[in-house]
Parts: C-alpha cells; sequence; structure tokens
C-alpha cells in the first residue's frame, strides 16, 4: 500500500516474482581465515560450484584496495557441470592492510569482511562471497628478557617462573 502526504488517496500494488538458483554459486558465503598474524602467509581453498547443465566461464578479482595483500591461482577457469573447481587464494595481510581496506574493517575488532566477486560472463547476476579475517601482531613480551638457571648439572632439572604477555 502506498500512501502521499497531503492526500487521503492510497494506491494498493501486489507483486508476484519467482526466483531461480543461479547455476555458478561458491560453496562458502563467508571463506573465514580465523586470526592471521601480519606478515604471515594463509591459504584457503575457495570452491566454486555449478548447478547447470552446460560450462561457465568464471573469473575472481580482488578489490583494487586488496589486491596487494590477495592473489588466486588459476584466477579463471571453466566450471564444468556438477563438478567442483578449486581456486587457491593467497592472503599475506601486512600492517598497511588497514589503512587500505579500512571501510571493510569491522569496528571494535581487528577484523575485515571484505566483500569478493566471481565474474560469470554468460550468468546475468555476479556471485557474491565475504573473505573475513581477524588481524592481529604476532608480538609476545617476557616481563624478564634473560632467565639464568645458575648452575645446571646433566642429571637434574630446574625450573624458573616466567611472565609473559601478549600484545595483540
Amino acid at each position: 500500500i502506498l500512501q502521499f502526504d497531503g492526500t487521503d488517496e492510497t494506491i494498493k500494488i501486489t507483486i508476484v516474482a519467482t526466483s531461480i538458483k543461479l547455476p555458478i554459486y561458491v560453496a562458502e558465503p563467508v571463506v573465514d581465515l580465523r586470526c592471521c598474524v601480519y606478515g604471515k602467509l594463509y591459504r584457503k581453498k575457495v570452491v566454486i560450484k555449478n548447478r547447470g547443465k552446460i560450462s561457465f566461464k568464471a573469473h575472481v578479482k580482488p578489490p583494487p584496495e586488496l589486491a596487494d595483500f590477495v592473489e588466486f591461482n588459476p584466477d579463471m577457469g571453466f566450471i564444468q557441470p556438477n563438478v567442483d573447481f578449486e581456486m587457491q587464494m593467497k592472503f599475506r595481510p601486512t600492517e598497511d592492510i588497514m589503512k587500505s581496506c579500512g571501510k571493510y574493517a569491522i569496528p571494535g575488532l581487528q577484523a575485515l569482511a571484505v566483500p569478493m566477486l566471481v565474474t560469470v560472463p554468460e550468468q546475468a547476476l555476479p556471485v557474491y562471497y565475504t573473505l573475513f579475517a581477524r588481524l592481529t601482531t604476532g608480538r609476545v613480551t617476557f616481563e624478564q628478557p634473560v632467565i639464568n638457571f645458575g648452575d645446571c648439572y646433566v642429571t637434574q632439572s630446574y625450573r624458573k617462573a616466567i611472565k609473559m604477555k601478549n600484545e595483540s
């Protein structure tokens, strides 16, 4: 029902629609890399499926802000009917990633949720999935930088209490 300001007239509109499932889709709508340390390399398979009856060409390209941090191998392929197509995604975050991809950052968390696009030229709609990663440093500090056990003999054991702090 539509109503307009300044008038008592209403218009009733009925919309009927049907939808179909797209032939090409990503098996995991959210690719969760969990906790990632800056400067380390992470790999994940992105599985693209085809529920259609013909093969389709698919191309994956990360958003420009993420281009320095994400790579796909292969980045293009032909997905055969009822066959899984695996693309290897490499993710190497650096401390600059939050500056580059700030609009995808989740406030309050040191995390990113980036919409990724799979382009299928023969399909009317593109396929989206989300790359999710929590980012952290790998820094650990010790309260005492040096631990002195004193004289240690071969057949004896010694222990010292240490305190360490996770800087992330």
